[in-house]
């Protein structure tokens, strides 16, 4: 039966559903319904579709079609003016392309496929707008994941694993991988400790949940003359004794949380953060195939290096992204936006200056080693991104991620779909 309780969730659930989102959920086309070969479609109108799995589907499909018709008429020409009045003229003037021409295409990746004009220029499609169906969007980040793991059982006590950095680094540990150690683990809304009692004589430590979610709440925290001091993960500082409290009040209000020592970066990279904070490197790696199969190899599917580099104006973190050879360990260039601001641009001109080229990263044989050491460990995911700072003595791996996201690795290399234009999935 009914009650006002359920009611009011369906209610909270259907205004998020139909009011606050502006587009169908993933990529949405007339496409999907008419005979096609290209298995580049068939793969995301799968997408599309799992992420309806726990509605009733007549209820899911009139619902994505209100959202396409809301973006359609009301949501995509605002956001095709907003884009354009900020990349078009950079576009054009730097690489020839016209403000009309890049008008047709955000309109016609827009209309037929619902593709949101920042993912348009993310992904650079106005140059050819053909090369759309190869990317894997935001939206459809997870049922990407889940097919490429079906052959493998779909891996739910794997990610289950994942997503618990106690289990999984007590996994790991035991078979000789470097992870990060933890002070202390305290339970879900368990009996508040004071953070200055769990830190023991460790001067410096993070603090953050121990199902991760994105680093929600997480900060970290140092010892003062007058008791504790902090920062917050997206750079909000933490003054005093009674703010590092309130922060880890509410840590632990979320989930189970951990303290672990802060990490400290490697001196060959130390000046390249903005202000000490950790500099991670994600190596994702992956099975050769999509199926189990004996002597199966892993390799480096791609590799970069998020740097710290400052904060923008309204105090959110200013990251900045280097791509690394999977081969060497080599740094490449940073990721250049279309569109700098004064701010981001200072920073990036900072991180260029100080990176020498040709450089490789230190430990980088072993990092990899050990990320595919971890990854034979879970062989029913496809593919892990693991998460590691390279510090004074060696690497430290903080974390693996299975639902990882692919906007940056397919920025530095190509569509994730490319290779699916003519085959079937």
């Amino acid at each position: 039966m009914l009650t006002y309780h359920h009611l009011k969730k369906v209610g909270r659930v259907l205004k998020r559903e139909l009011w606050q989102r502006q587009r169908p959920a993933g990529l949405l086309s007339p496409l999907y319904f008419w005979p096609h070969k290209d298995a580049r479609i068939t793969l995301h109108r799968r997408f599309w579709w799992q992420q309806g799995q726990r509605w009733p589907r007549l209820v899911w499909l009139v619902m994505q079609i209100i959202l396409w018709l809301r973006w359609q008429l009301i949501h995509s020409v605002p956001a095709y003016y907003r884009a354009l009045k900020r990349y078009g003229p950079t576009i054009a003037g730097e690489e020839g392309i016209s403000v009309r021409a890049q008008v047709r295409c955000l309109a016609r990746l827009g209309l037929c496929w619902c593709i949101h004009p920042i993912d348009a220029y993310r992904f650079r499609l106005y140059r050819d707008p053909t090369r759309a169906l190869a990317y894997v969007y935001a939206a459809e980040t997870a049922a990407f994941h889940d097919w490429r793991s079906e052959a493998r059982t779909r891996g739910s006590a794997s990610k289950a694993l994942l997503q618990d950095k106690t289990a999984l680094a007590q996994l790991l540990s035991h078979h000789g991988i470097p992870v990060v150690t933890t002070l202390a683990s305290l339970p879900h809304r368990h009996e508040l400790r004071p953070l200055s009692d769990l830190m023991g004589d460790v001067q410096q430590v993070f603090c953050k949940m121990n199902s991760g979610h994105m680093g929600i709440g997480a900060f970290a925290a140092w010892r003062t003359a007058t008791g504790l001091a902090g920062q917050r993960l997206t750079g909000e500082a933490l003054a005093d004794d009674a703010a590092v409290a309130s922060a880890w009040q509410a840590l632990c209000q979320l989930d189970q949380s951990l303290v672990q020592p802060l990490l400290q970066n490697h001196p060959a990279l130390a000046a390249l953060s903005y202000d000490g904070t950790v500099i991670r490197v994600r190596v994702a790696t992956e099975w050769t195939h999509t199926y189990p199969s004996t002597d199966e190899a892993l390799k480096t599917l791609c590799a970069f290096m998020v740097i710290p580099a400052g904060h923008f104006k309204n105090q959110s973190p200013l990251n900045i992204v280097s791509p690394i050879e999977v081969d060497t360990g080599q740094l490449g260039p940073p990721l250049h936006p279309i569109v700098m601001n004064e701010t981001y641009r200072q920073a990036h001109t900072r991180i260029n200056q100080l990176m020498r080229p040709g450089y490789c990263l230190p430990y980088w044989s072993q990092l990899v080693a050990h990320s595919q050491q971890s990854h034979r460990l879970i062989p029913d995911i496809q593919s892990i991104a693991w998460d590691w700072v390279l510090t004074p003595s060696g690497p430290i791996l903080l974390e693996g991620n299975t639902a990882w996201g692919l906007t940056i690795p397919q920025q530095l290399t190509s569509g994730f779909l490319a290779r699916h234009q003519s085959a079937p999935p």
